[in-house]
């Protein structure tokens, strides 16, 4: 544990279902709890619940953008879904910069966000802060030894180890 002597400023940005969010409050509680200044960007879907737990709540879309994501059954196509919540992705991330520009303060700010946030990933090679990538799938780890089982180049996971590296590479 890193003990400091005063209170961080903690902007997290979580992208996706509700799914992706739950842990997102929780941790931003347990840093509450601890004495941070948390606040958590996302779609205005997960105001309630963000601000149910307490936290401060910074809206970045409006909730029905989410609502129509989510039902949008192309998103579930193997050919044009990852192409169509790329977009949808990439069209967070400026209505989620600025924001969190705002609420920096300089030398005592964390940036946290999930593996689909890039808002707090930008903003910390802006301005050289702190950032740190939360992954809650363990298919997001590449790996030359145990490849995850679900990934756009299908499952290869019995694939030789020289492959899985190439195509890692490529």
């Amino acid at each position: 544990h890193i003990r400091r002597a005063f209170a961080l400023r903690v902007l997290i940005s979580a992208v996706g279902s509700h799914g992706d969010m739950l842990p997102f409050v929780g941790l931003g509680r347990a840093l509450r709890e601890r004495g941070h200044d948390v606040r958590l960007y996302g779609n205005g879907l997960f105001s309630a619940l963000v601000s149910g737990a307490g936290l401060t709540f910074v809206e970045t879309s409006e909730a029905q953008l989410a609502r129509d994501a989510l039902a949008d059954r192309r998103a579930t196509q193997t050919r044009s879904g990852l192409g169509m919540i790329a977009q949808r992705v990439m069209a967070t991330v400026m209505p989620t910069f600025a924001p969190m520009a705002r609420d920096v303060l300089p030398g005592e700010t964390l940036l946290v966000g999930s593996s689909l946030a890039f808002a707090p990933r930008l903003l910390a090679e802006v301005q050289r802060l702190p950032f740190a990538a939360v992954h809650l799938a363990p298919s997001m780890f590449r790996s030359d030894h145990l490849a995850p089982r679900m990934s756009p180049l299908g499952h290869f996971e019995r694939w030789p180890r020289a492959i899985k590296h190439a195509t890692w590479a490529l």
